[in-house]
């Protein structure tokens, strides 16, 4: 696996990089900037820094860190690249699991024309595979899914606009179990989580915290709306949430969330995230 300076080596930008990009395009340059990108990426301040002088120094920004002509165009170009990217990966059936790490190191180490020209070839050879089919929560209800319980998979991931191919785990996956059930009944249709304790490492003094997730909201018809947690269940409704079927039959739902958590004497701040589930 390359390190960032090798990937610098080459000439090519590390999808990280890409993003420091992506953040300040959609911030702009201002007292702060570079703490902000670095914590919306996860990053040292130093890091952020470092990569932005660089691109001006190479004329992808001015001295006022504007993005040049030339900067605009590289970053359109890797953003189309990305998405075409993503869309192959999931064509030619990579895992959702593998996806971020293997959109990582075709970024970091095919330039732009030769990954270009793969993707669209594999494009091109498979125009006529039937498109994911999408349900509204009613039709799904009323046309794929029976009465009963079902156990399903789920995963919390950090949200991300451009850059959700990340996949970056989000802290309140850890506060979940992984098997959640899935309910359908004269009651009502809901998704039912599991919630569990939480361990975390102090980057003070490097204790062990143990902690849970302590407060859940969901986004239904463009509102957010509180979950109420009962015992150690949580529920959201299958209204707020939004279901898919590749071409390979798995169906998956999705739907966005914001989540608290508290770990040993620390009250994370809110923080949205995205939670998948499949059958």
């Amino acid at each position: 696996m390359k390190t960032t300076e090798e990937v610098q080596q080459t000439g090519l930008p590390s999808l990280l990089q890409i993003r420091y990009l992506m953040e300040l395009e959609k911030v702009g340059w201002k007292r702060g900037t570079v703490m902000e990108i670095a914590g919306k990426c996860g990053v040292s301040h130093p890091a952020v820094s470092r990569y932005l002088k660089s691109c001006c120094e190479k004329g992808i920004l001015n001295e006022k860190y504007e993005f040049t002509t030339v900067g605009k165009m590289m970053l359109d170009r890797y953003r189309k690249l990305i998405d075409e990217t993503e869309n192959y990966l999931a064509r030619i059936g990579i895992d959702e699991e593998a996806q971020g790490e293997t959109l990582r190191k075709l970024i970091e180490n095919l330039d732009c024309a030769t990954l270009g020209k793969i993707v669209r070839s594999d494009r091109s050879s498979v125009q006529h595979v039937p498109k994911p089919v999408i349900w509204k929560e009613e039709s799904f209800l009323d046309d794929m899914l029976a009465w009963g319980s079902w156990p399903v998979c789920i995963a919390i991931y950090q949200a991300g606009s451009q850059i959700e191919q990340l996949r970056k785990r989000s802290m309140a996956d850890r506060g979940v179990e992984r098997q959640a059930m899935l309910r359908h009944n004269k009651r009502g249709s809901w998704l039912e989580l599991s919630i569990q304790k939480m361990n975390a490492i102090s980057r003070v003094d490097h204790a062990e915290m143990k902690g849970k997730l302590s407060s859940l909201k969901y986004e239904c018809n463009g509102r957010l709306h509180k979950a109420e947690i009962r015992g150690n269940k949580v529920n959201i409704p299958l209204e707020a949430c939004r279901f898919i079927q590749n071409s390979r039959g798995i169906i998956k739902g999705r739907v966005a969330i914001t989540v608290t958590c508290s770990v040993g004497c620390v009250h994370m701040p809110e923080s949205t995230a995205l939670l998948i589930f499949w059958l």
